[in-house]
């Protein structure tokens, strides 16, 4: 029986070979399975300078939360994991 893993972008649990390859994780796959993973791709590729991150949540209704509010709803709302999230400042 083929390993599963949780994709983190749709939430379902895939078998591995659904995972491209990524080194820098701890299980070596990347954390978003091949589906998701092309549609992101798509939508970067139709937006001006990359795509904005807004832009590209699964769920919209998200986007609009600072990132203290987002941790507060995601807890709200029963979700349990990790979230990680980087902020660039520009001077």
């Amino acid at each position: 029986m083929e390993k599963l893993k949780k994709c983190s972008k749709c939430g379902r649990e895939l078998p591995v070979s659904e995972f491209w390859k990524n080194a820098s994780t701890e299980d070596g796959l990347q954390t978003y399975c091949k589906e998701c993973g092309n549609v992101y791709a798509r939508n970067r590729k139709k937006t001006p300078g990359g795509g904005n991150l807004k832009k590209i949540y699964s769920n919209p209704e998200l986007a609009k939360f600072s990132p203290r509010e987002l941790i507060a709803e995601l807890k709200a709302r029963g979700y349990t994991g990790e979230l990680k999230y980087t902020q660039t400042i520009s001077l």
